[in-house]
């Protein structure tokens, strides 16, 4: 079996360390999907930190070390390039790696870019010598979240009511990781509308935005940001409420609460939601980034087609947020989310 040569500019906590300090056997990282995906050799890798770097050649070596990663990409042919950097510099190096070598694949991690005119970019150079760009937008290849979707769009919680959800650290950075899981789970996002300040948040030049979303099928839902006055804690979560029961996505999307409509024992007359065991009580979300490898195992060897998490629906993000920008400038009026026409 061919072994398709890696590397990974970038050696964070996403890049590495989370594999590095963790205590389970779970994989949360482009280095430990890359040494334990069966298919892939994890070549080299780059970071501009010395120490950083240093580190991360302790724990995984065999891999070639480079300060520079325009030096990297000028040494190394590659198949697949992860980019894990911070997120102001995905452009620049997507259009520095076609430049100087064209992987078959490049696998970068979100948001794809800062402006939606830089994706369009990025993504029709690549394009343009046949790369293939995919962002990492785990949720989408966790076995709960696809069956969350699977279950909305059985009518598992009945008619939907009300979708919110909570998010800190900025509308472009884990905004867009909101926007791009709420679509996934209940179809395109067609309008938006800023509430209330639009110039707050944690990160400077990404504000934290509190959103109305209007979705495709009418369905009400809110984006909620928690660190407009200060950082206090990390959260990701969405709270669904249908006509039958309430689905709460936790802990960043490792733990599930399912409630099922029954009678009120105290009170027949009414109903109320009860927990309910379920299917998603075991998380998977440790495991989403070795199934996210083995698909682009697969669409390597010309097994399957695009893989998930393309570089379009990444876009597609950045054209929500595009309008929410537009919203906040124009006095937080709704806005109808203009799509990018490939």
């Amino acid at each position: 079996m061919k072994a398709y040569r890696a590397g990974i500019i970038g050696c964070g906590s996403i890049g590495g360390r989370y594999d590095e300090r963790k205590s389970d056997n779970n994989v949360y990282t482009h280095a430990g999907m890359y040494r334990t995906v069966k298919g892939f050799e994890l070549i080299c890798a780059a970071d501009v930190h010395a120490g950083r770097l240093d580190e991360f050649n302790r724990f995984w070596a065999p891999v070639k070390c480079y300060h520079d990663y325009k030096e990297m990409l000028r040494n190394e042919k590659l198949d697949i390039l992860s980019i894990a950097t911070p997120d102001e510099n995905h452009h620049e190096i997507i259009l520095d790696a076609v430049q100087y070598q064209t992987p078959r694949l490049i696998f970068t991690e979100k948001p794809l870019a800062m402006s939606l005119d830089m994706a369009i970019e990025v993504y029709k150079t690549c394009q343009s010598e046949n790369i293939s760009l995919v962002v990492d937008y785990i949720r989408r290849w966790d076995e709960n979240h696809q069956r969350v979707k699977e279950l909305l769009g059985g009518g598992g919680l009945g008619a939907i009511q009300s979708v919110t959800g909570y998010y800190v650290r900025g509308l472009r950075h884990n905004g867009c990781q909101m926007i791009n899981t709420l679509q996934f789970l209940f179809g395109k996002i067609v309008s938006v509308q800023v509430m209330g300040d639009d110039g707050l948040g944690s990160l400077t030049g990404d504000p934290s935005m509190d959103i109305a979303l209007k979705l495709e099928n009418g369905t009400p839902a809110y984006m909620l940001s928690l660190d407009k006055l200060g950082y206090g804690f990390s959260i990701f979560e969405i709270d669904i409420f249908g006509g039958h029961g309430r689905l709460r996505i936790l802990d960043g999307g490792q733990r599930f609460e399912l409630f099922k409509t029954d009678i009120d024992p105290q009170f027949p007359n009414f109903k109320k939601l009860m927990y309910v065991d379920s299917y998603l009580k075991k998380s998977t979300y440790g495991s989403a980034m070795k199934r996210g490898g083995r698909q682009l195992i697969s669409f390597l060897d010309g097994k399957t087609g695009t893989p998930d998490n393309t570089a379009i629906d990444a876009i597609d993000d950045l054209c929500v947020i595009e309008a929410a920008l537009n919203s906040a400038k124009n006095d937080n009026r709704p806005i109808h989310v203009q799509r990018y026409q490939n």
